[in-house]
């Protein structure tokens, strides 16, 4: 078997686009993906697959016990009639089915004025300030967090 020698640095030069995995060497049924990443990523799992992640700049937190819900928006014609609260209650819901290691969701609001007393409401607590990428710059924004009870 002939090895080739791969240059990471070479390769990353070759695409600017995030979040889109590009192959860059194969093994049998091993493949070497390279991907470029910014901002939150929500955890997932693949069940066939083992996963190795190697950070070239930055760095990488893995966590599976907390979740973060990236920014929700509902248009002003929705709020106050129990869209959001649903819309929460399914995705906390969610969560519990499927990630019961979970114990903590963080999430952040642009507009703490307006939606914070909500998120207070059904059981967020707020932590301070933060930021976040809204749309495509960086915003500044209030932090909440709740612990999730598993039923």
């Amino acid at each position: 078997m002939i090895f080739e020698t791969i240059n990471i640095q070479e390769k990353l030069g070759k695409f600017t686009d995030q979040w889109s995995p590009k192959i860059i060497a194969q093994m049998n049924d091993i493949q070497l993906k390279l991907v470029k990443v910014a901002g939150d990523f929500i955890w997932h799992k693949h069940k066939d697959t083992d996963e190795v992640f190697m950070v070239l700049e930055g760095q990488l937190r893995i966590d599976d016990k907390t979740v973060e819900i990236p920014l929700i928006y509902f248009d002003l014609k929705y709020i106050g009639k129990g869209y959001g609260s649903e819309t929460m209650r399914f995705v906390e819901e969610w969560i519990r089915e499927n990630w019961p290691a979970v114990k903590k969701i963080f999430l952040d609001t642009i507009i703490p004025k307006y939606n914070g007393g909500f998120y207070n409401k059904i059981g967020y607590k707020e932590l301070g300030e933060s930021k976040c990428i809204f749309p495509g710059k960086e915003v500044s924004a209030t932090r909440f967090e709740k612990k999730l009870k598993q039923k």
